[in-house]
């Protein structure tokens, strides 16, 4: 079990409350905006430093207070953290630290709702996070790889765009492709596995830049590099392509009932990737599916979700929103005019 107990305060439109939960299934009924999405948003907050419906925090802090404040106790940890218009502090059991990613690394959150789509039908950068999401829960060494690769790529760029002492491209270029390199390294190893286990689909990572002859690539489009003021090919423009087996585009040729289901089961073989190689808990909150599932497509989603032993938050507009796979054995929560109660599932 991740989390066992939350407390929130000054949090959206929430009512200050301590909630127990579940060790399997937690389901969250209540009328629209009645502050059931809010809820589960604290839940991403405390466990991951950020809020998967906004980049601003201070947008959850309840109108007219200064800060929110969010307890959380888990089984091998207890987490604390005020958000302020001034300032912010996080402490793990009572130790304060500054970084996010002390947070993010204790637990491994999904949140499937709307915008899981998007995995297909959106931009790159939607896809980049989906693959360094996994790459962190399942590649120790893989945050500050990334980090260092970022710090050089930033490094050449602000060279192009000063458009002086441009010999120290030879400086930073041989440390930005070594870099680059081991961070696609690990990326083509973790999602050729995961990618193989998808079947009626052709799918193709692309890591950005010419893994084969990345010198030559870079020193080919130097002067169009330095002319334009930014690295042309870099590892922060990898993407996955995704094809029909025809070789179509899938977010053209498939229904969208098609294109969700395809998305939903890379988060859960992503999943099933990080269960087999951490002993981290995983964290899935469902957020509203039932206007994006037909009622077979979302009790098999479900029945997916449970057989990972995952632990499983979902919203619902009431108790009739809920599969019978997600009834059988959880607790429920009322959340309404954001004051939550339990209620007996």
């Amino acid at each position: 079990m991740s989390l066992q107990q939350l407390s929130i305060a000054s949090f959206r439109n929430l009512k200050d409350a301590t909630l127990d939960f579940d060790a399997s299934v937690n389901l969250i009924q209540g009328a629209n905006a009645a502050g059931k999405t809010s809820l589960i948003e604290a839940i991403s907050v405390i466990t991951q430093g950020k809020s998967f419906r906004t980049a601003r925090l201070g947008h959850c802090i309840r109108h007219g207070d200064d800060s929110f404040l969010i307890f959380s106790r888990h089984k091998n940890y207890r987490a604390g953290f005020r958000y302020g218009k001034k300032k912010h502090e996080i402490r793990i059991d009572g130790e304060k630290t500054s970084r996010m990613r002390d947070l993010a690394s204790r637990s491994a959150l999904l949140v499937i709702d709307e915008k899981t789509i998007e995995l297909i039908t959106g931009k790159p950068a939607r896809r980049r996070q989906f693959i360094d999401w996994l790459l962190f829960h399942v590649e120790q060494d893989y945050a500050d790889l990334w980090s260092r690769s970022m710090y050089l790529l930033k490094q050449r760029n602000a060279l192009l765009r000063q458009r002086k002492d441009l010999h120290l491209l030879d400086y930073w270029d041989p440390l930005l492709i070594e870099s680059s390199i081991r961070l696609h390294s690990l990326r083509q190893k973790q999602l050729s596995d995961l990618l193989t286990r998808v079947s009626g689909y052709l799918i193709e990572y692309r890591p950005g830049f010419d893994d084969a002859a990345y010198d030559q690539q870079l020193q080919q489009s130097r002067d169009k590099d330095i002319r334009q003021g930014f690295t042309h090919h870099h590892f922060n423009r990898a993407d996955l392509l995704f094809l029909t087996e025809q070789g179509m585009p899938v977010h053209e040729n498939s229904s969208r009932g098609q294109t969700k289901t395809l998305s939903t089961d890379l988060h859960i073989l992503a999943v099933e990737a990080i269960k087999r190689v951490s002993e981290k808990p995983v964290i899935i909150l469902a957020d509203d599916l039932n206007a994006e599932l037909d009622q077979q497509n979302l009790s098999n989603l479900y029945q997916k979700l449970i057989s990972q032993k995952t632990q499983l938050f979902v919203t619902g507009l009431n108790h009739h929103s809920f599969p019978e796979v997600l009834t059988d054995q959880c607790r429920m929560f009322h959340v309404e005019h954001g004051m939550i109660g339990i209620n007996t599932a």
